[in-house]
């Protein structure tokens, strides 16, 4: 009821569900494929264990705008410390996802969003050379944000500032040379900034052009049926 509402209202619009991880709910799929019946641009953020054949098949011929599966490592040994488990189902479901895409000659796309950090600063360079070598449509780099509570994963923080930097200038150049990095060259540039600002950020620490926009991009709708323009 709450996307027929929205679509009368609206018109067509993009909607990503997100989690926690969305296909923990056995309605998911149901949820997803009347979206789609409904012309919305649908897209899924998942950590992608949930991804066999029947499901990306499924994800496929229901006309789905994008599957973004999330990494925080693109080596098994980083996954495997974050994650705990399912390296391989994880990588495994880019792999059924493109297969099924081409199978049913569908434009769905691919993406994978990756949450950079001091931990995995090489790696970003690693998966975006992949992601090209692959056929993946984009990476999204979201640097790590900790609450000032979160003393325990302070070790995550970059700690070599030259390191983030060389980093950058990696990542920067994999950008002009057209390879699938969907942050725009400014958000790139404002990494080290992020780093270097605080470890526990505040947002007069960080240096800032432009308007943001996001009061007139955005409508989020939380689990408990908050609905705000800014999350």
């Amino acid at each position: 009821k709450t996307l027929d509402d929205m679509r009368e209202w609206l018109g067509p619009f993009k909607l990503n569900i997100s989690g926690g991880e969305p296909l923990v709910r056995k309605d998911a799929m149901e949820i997803l494929r009347h979206s789609c019946d409904l012309g919305i641009l649908t897209g899924i953020v998942t950590n992608g264990t949930f991804i066999n054949e029947k499901v990306a098949n499924e994800l496929a011929e229901m006309g789905m705008f994008n599957v973004n599966i999330s990494l925080d490592g693109f080596r098994k040994e980083t996954h495997l410390h974050f994650r705990g488990k399912d390296f391989e189902k994880t990588m495994n479901a880019f792999s059924l996802l493109k297969e099924a895409r081409q199978r049913h000659g569908v434009d769905m796309r691919i993406l994978t969003k990756f949450t950079l950090m001091g931990y995995n600063l090489d790696e970003s360079v690693e998966l975006v050379e992949w992601a090209k070598d692959f056929g993946l449509d984009g990476v999204m780099m979201q640097p790590l944000e900790l609450a000032h509570d979160d003393t325990d994963l302070e070790y995550l923080w970059p700690q070599d500032f030259d390191h983030v930097d060389r980093t950058v200038k990696r990542l920067l150049a994999l950008k002009r040379a057209g390879y699938p990095l969907l942050n725009d060259t400014s958000h790139i540039e404002k990494f080290g900034l992020y780093f270097k600002a605080a470890m526990h950020q505040q947002a007069s620490l960080l240096q800032r052009s432009g308007t943001c926009k996001v009061g007139v991009t955005n409508f989020f709708i939380g689990s408990n049926g908050d609905v705000v323009t800014c999350f």
